[in-house]
């Protein structure tokens, strides 16, 4: 009697919920966190990790070596997709680039291509031990690819710019873009700590105040197409083209990339 494996069960009944809302599928919807933490379990179970565990192997890093090892075919989609992965300055860890490049695929419909690839890259595949991983387990492998062939069918508007805690959490706070009118002060107090930016006080009176976009203890993700996180304070005064003062010597619109701290509430 051949054994089940639950992670498919699970994945199947995930699949099976959304689906059957059949309108497209935004960060706002109650079963896409356990889509992705669901996903995620099954790409990492069974990852054989180095003897001498000077690095530790996540599913990202067989990700990014696709194009280099599998020479059989093109891979002009899985390529656009890493690239832009590795482009994107929001994401530090293995772990949030791995999940940066998840929420794309399943905006490109290319998980079942990414996993297709995987199966027939041998030197890659070897990575997962044979007993315990669904990848390596034939009568694992092509039900979990049926079911990704299924997910690809479907339509994610997912929002890729708001990627700045992928590194610790599926679960992502609000985020929205505020633009400015054209002024000298937006009256925003900043704190720089943990390698974001806080807003810690909105000053009375201020532009910022004003347009009640902003309050005390969101962070500032981007200003003017400039992602902040880690950002020194050099590259956050070019990117609001700020004097040493925190005055701006003439007038400018700011757009900036505003993260709320309180996380999508699904019902």
């Amino acid at each position: 009697m051949s054994r089940k494996e639950p992670l498919l069960g699970a994945l199947k009944a995930c699949i099976l919920n959304i689906q059957a809302d059949k309108d497209p599928i935004t960060d706002g919807h109650p079963q896409l966190t356990s889509l992705c933490d669901i996903l995620e379990i099954i790409l990492r179970k069974g990852i054989r990790q180095p003897v001498l565990g000077l690095w530790r192997r996540d599913y990202w890093h067989w990700m990014e070596q696709l194009p280099q090892q599998d020479t059989c075919s093109r891979l002009p989609q899985l390529s656009m997709a890493l690239e832009k992965t590795l482009a994107c300055k929001r994401t530090l860890t293995a772990q949030g680039r791995g999940r940066y490049y998840i929420r794309q695929a399943m905006n490109r419909k290319i998980m079942a291509v990414t996993i297709h690839h995987l199966l027939h890259t041998p030197r890659l595949l070897e990575w997962y031990d044979r007993e315990s991983s669904v990848l390596t387990n034939e009568c694992f492998a092509e039900p979990f690819l049926s079911l990704l062939l299924v997910l690809s069918q479907m339509k994610f508007t997912l929002d890729l710019e708001n990627s700045s805690f992928l590194d610790e959490s599926w679960l992502l706070p609000v985020c929205e873009m505020y633009n400015t009118v054209p002024c000298r002060e937006l009256g925003m107090v900043l704190w720089y700590t943990g390698g974001r930016i806080f807003v810690t006080e909105v000053i009375a009176g201020s532009q910022a105040e004003a347009d009640e976009c902003v309050q005390a203890g969101d962070i500032i993700d981007e200003i003017n197409g400039v992602a902040l996180r880690n950002a020194k304070g050099g590259e956050v005064r070019a990117s609001c083209s700020l004097s040493k003062n925190g005055i701006c010597p003439t007038q400018h619109v700011f757009v900036f990339i505003v993260v709320l701290l309180v996380p999508l509430i699904w019902g």
